[in-house]
């Protein structure tokens, strides 16, 4: 048996407006005439539909919900200002990533910063301003807190663990 015939295939969801832009080829080639191509067309409304369809799901399973949004996969503001907007975390991976959710409003307590390597600049803006912070290894950890004494915080921090030995 082959590798596609073991997938299950996902139907595409259809999409109204997207269905609906799809079959008008004139405002497709105005829009191009425009812009300019490749054409990338930001909607927020499906973005949040999918938020609201897996706290649905939690809340009928009865499960603990967090939803955060992956900033990295999707670089246009509009996802962070929906997040925003529907009370979502985001999971922010650069420094520009950051100061943009901050600068957009974001509640810090709803931001945490994943990346693999935080620069000082980056530990320094979630330690003022108490963003979540997972730590990766002993060097981060030995940085970061000695940051948070100098500055005299107790910044909240998560622990990426790794590395378990199991049996096959």
């Amino acid at each position: 048996m082959s590798t596609s015939e073991r997938i299950p295939s996902i139907p595409a969801k259809p999409i109204a407006w997207l269905d609906e832009l799809m079959s008008t080829p004139a405002t497709l080639e105005r829009l191009v005439e425009e812009f300019g191509s490749p054409l990338h067309l930001h909607r927020t409304e499906p973005f949040l539909d999918n938020v609201a369809a897996l706290r649905a799901e939690a809340a009928t399973s009865g499960l603990a919900l967090g939803v955060y949004f992956a900033r990295k996969a999707n670089k246009a503001l509009c996802y962070v200002g929906a997040a925003i907007d529907a009370g979502i975390g985001i999971d922010i991976a650069s420094a520009e990533e950051l100061d943009q959710a901050l600068g957009c409003g974001a509640d810090p307590e709803r931001l945490v910063v994943t990346s693999a390597v935080k620069p000082d600049d980056v530990l320094a803006t979630c330690l003022e301003a108490g963003v979540l912070v997972v730590i990766d290894n002993d060097d981060e950890l030995d940085r970061y807190l000695d940051m948070a004494r100098r500055a005299g915080r107790r910044p909240p921090v998560a622990v990426r663990l790794s590395h378990f030995e199991f049996e096959k």
